[in-house]
């Protein structure tokens, strides 16, 4: 392996899976097993020792950056509504940390939170994890020479990628993942809410609904916009109702895929 080598590592990082791709002269994907911890207020620290087992494995040698994508398993969402006397950057960060802070309480004063950048007069999404688990990965990456570079929610980024698939909202936008349904829904362009749930396929129709209507949005169902992120070949739930539309994770998370299955999750 060149020492001059710019080959990056991008990383899929959840509570139950840590799936690594290599991108450059030497493309390679693998993954690495994630055991549970014992403490629930440590939920990070399986995917934390998976990683560093991932990024000191032989495929990720010479590589000099890490992306990592996290998985609704690690994280936090809100969506922030939009307030004018916050529109400084300052004045916004402090904002949105008191938004998590009114639904989430003490825990959320360790928390590092990024809000997606939105438009202006409108409600953004934001999430939030450990700031002691981002300072954990980038000393891990350090550790092996290397940088920790973006970091973002699986969420966002599949969200992105179907921005030209999108019909007219409101609409919703479910991504499915090894155990987790993350729920957005979207209306004038913007976030109206967001929901995290353990998956039960059979369960989400009824969720959807009652979200709708307690939201206010019109009688008639919208569209409802399926991203399964587990396994390629598996199909979404069909859902009474709605207009479903199944859609992929986008060129760059699919190729997680290969390796998207619960690996070695065990009490320690």
């Amino acid at each position: 392996m060149s020492l001059w080598s710019r080959d990056s590592l991008r990383v899929l990082l959840g509570a139950t899976r840590a799936v690594f791709s290599r991108v450059g002269s030497s493309a390679s994907t693998w993954h690495c097993a994630v055991t549970a911890p014992a403490s629930e207020e440590s939920v990070w620290q399986g995917a934390l020792d998976a990683f560093s087992m991932g990024i000191a494995s032989p495929e990720a040698a010479g590589a000099r950056t890490v992306e990592v994508y996290f998985e609704s398993d690690l994280l936090r969402f809100r969506v922030v509504p939009w307030q004018a006397d916050f529109a400084t950057l300052a004045s916004r960060r402090e904002y949105v940390a008191h938004c998590f802070f009114e639904i989430y309480g003490e825990p959320a004063r360790t928390w590092r939170i990024e809000e997606a950048n939105g438009r202006y007069g409108h409600a953004s999404l934001a999430a939030a994890t450990e700031a002691a688990f981002l300072e954990a990965l980038a000393g891990a990456c350090a550790g092996r020479g290397m940088r920790l570079g973006a970091a973002q929610p699986a969420l966002a980024a599949a969200f992105s990628a179907n921005l030209a698939e999108f019909g007219a909202d409101p609409f919703w936008f479910v991504l499915f993942e090894m155990q987790r349904m993350t729920m957005l829904l979207v209306s004038d362009g913007a976030p109206v809410t967001v929901r995290s749930a353990a998956r039960v396929d059979a369960q989400l129709s009824e969720l959807l609904e009652r979200e709708w209507h307690l939201l206010g949005m019109p009688d008639e169902p919208g569209a409802v916009y399926c991203c399964e992120f587990t396994s390629a070949g598996r199909t979404v739930p069909t859902l009474a109702s709605w207009h479903t539309r199944q859609v992929g994770p986008g060129k760059l998370l699919r190729e997680f895929l290969a390796h998207s299955r619960v690996v070695a999750v065990a009490a320690t």
